[in-house]
């Protein structure tokens, strides 16, 4: 579906239609841009976009800030933001950061 999405922008220089906007007639590809439109706007709905210090983009919660630390945990499914409070922590939630999703920041660290 990104393909199409991005076929559609391309080709019509503008976001696609909602998918409850799309009619019968809509060519295949203008559906999935339309789906694929509507998915990626409910996974960034109350997310704000970041970039690490090292450069890497990633998506997270919307009360981020800038004095926020990324963690990965051991074993964990993906990297959370805590916010040091004091001598707490805060937990703003998880979040997705580019090339961090599927155990690089482990091998980056340990493997040789």
């Amino acid at each position: 579906m990104a393909y199409a999405y991005l076929a559609y922008l391309q080709l019509e220089h503008k976001f696609p239609p909602w998918s409850y906007e799309v009619d019968g007639i809509a060519d295949r590809d203008t559906r999935a841009a339309s789906h694929y439109w509507v998915a990626m706007s409910h996974a960034w709905t109350h997310r704000r976009f970041f970039v690490t210090a090292s450069g890497k983009l990633g998506l997270g919660p919307k009360v981020m800030r800038e004095c926020d630390i990324l963690v990965v945990l051991f074993g964990g499914p993906w990297p959370f933001v805590l916010r040091l409070c004091g001598t707490d922590h805060q937990f703003p939630g998880h979040c997705y950061v580019n090339s961090t999703m599927h155990g690089e920041a482990v091998r980056e660290h340990y493997v040789n």
